[in-house]
């Protein structure tokens, strides 16, 4: 079936719907890969900083991406955010805090239907207000470490190398993200 079948069906394919769980899942590996050829990276720290950027992020075009605009339907949204929200809880690199609500949010969204716009935008609160927020709030991008108190929240540790490891493998830095010493 073709893309736009897919979408003037209101039902995404398998496969759209595996997207969500494809794009990190490489990503994970990448990172794996990279750090067999560098020991001094903190492979575990590094991929925890991947969880946290997919909700820090990633997510966000999730709710206003293209497939989701072509749609204009919210159901394969709610399909890919479940997909994606049981693949991160189920990764051993999730914090644990951070899984638990996770399977929170998936419970929620699992049991709601969305058929309108409206159920959409309670959809994302809901996301938001679960888990999003708070890692943003966490991670806190757009405070310097030195000014963060100490000790450092371990979100905003984790997230630092992971973008540390985007620079060095991209030869770029986000500007909202400093090295770690």
């Amino acid at each position: 079936m073709e893309l736009a079948e897919t979408l003037a069906s209101g039902q995404l394919s398998k496969a759209d719907i595996d997207w969500a769980v494809t794009f990190p899942a490489q990503k994970a590996e990448q990172i794996k890969q990279h750090c067999l050829s560098h020991p001094e990276a903190n492979k575990d720290l590094i991929l925890e900083g991947h969880m946290l950027d997919l909700v820090y992020a990633d997510f966000n075009g999730l709710f206003a991406g293209p497939i989701m605009i072509a749609a204009r339907k919210p159901e394969p949204t709610r399909q890919i955010l479940l997909a994606r929200l049981n693949w991160m809880a189920e990764q051993p690199q999730t914090p644990q805090d951070l899984k638990e609500k996770l399977k929170k949010t998936a419970a929620s969204i699992s049991t709601s239907r969305w058929e309108s716009p409206q159920d959409l935008v309670k959809g994302e609160t809901i996301w938001k207000g679960n888990v999003q927020d708070e890692v943003v709030r966490r991670i806190s991008p757009t405070k310097n470490q030195d000014e963060l108190p100490l000790p450092i929240d371990p979100y905003k540790k984790a997230w630092t190398e992971y973008w540390t490891f985007e620079y060095g493998r991209r030869g770029k830095f986000r500007s909202d993200v400093k090295a770690t010493k």
